[in-house]
């Protein structure tokens, strides 16, 4: 039994455990419980075991990776929205906001600045802030738990009504981050 042979069983009480074991095969009591080519054995048969499945494990997320690139190329060919995610957790930043023969004014960014700057020094927990500037609408959402804020640029012809907006950016986080949370 390899169990046994390797991770032998020893507990005060009559109860089982398992011994922890440095490097070199010693218990805590710095007894030397394996021999050396027991050791060598063990690592041996460990790579032997999980060397195949490595590789297949490998592969697979290297074809994940090649699908969700394709996929994200595709989406940043054809998306339709101008945002701005930034997280102040881990200093990712994410952003389209030129859209083709479109420029982002100085309003607008005069507007992004307000809006980042009413989150930081506000003293509620403003979660959602929706501005209107010349180019069209700036909806804001910020989470307070995880450190992020999440900007979306609206145009007037594509959203003339607030509800509107709120659909764009359930669209955005539905596309770009369903896997973050905004809370």
């Amino acid at each position: 039994d390899v169990t046994s042979k390797y991770f032998p069983q020893k507990h005060k009480g009559g109860g089982r455990g398992i011994i922890n074991l440095n490097d070199k095969g010693m218990d805590k009591g710095n007894k030397n419980i394996f021999e050396a080519e027991d050791v060598l054995q063990l690592y041996d048969n460990i790579q032997k075991f999980i060397e195949p499945h490595a590789e297949e494990i490998i592969k697979e997320l290297e074809r994940h990776e090649q699908r969700q690139n394709r996929k994200q190329n595709k989406q940043h060919s054809q998306s339709n929205f101008r945002f701005l995610y930034f997280n102040h957790q881990n200093l990712a930043l994410k952003s389209i906001l030129k859209a083709p023969g479109k420029k982002l004014s100085s309003d607008t960014c005069r507007t992004l600045r307000n809006i980042h700057a009413d989150f930081e020094k506000s003293g509620l927990a403003i979660s959602e802030v929706c501005a209107k500037c010349s180019d069209g609408w700036v909806l804001a959402r910020k989470s307070h738990f995880g450190g992020r804020e999440l900007y979306l640029l609206v145009d007037h012809t594509e959203a003339s009504q607030l509800k509107d907006l709120q659909d764009h950016m359930d669209a955005l986080q539905e596309e770009y981050f369903s896997n973050i949370f905004m809370l």
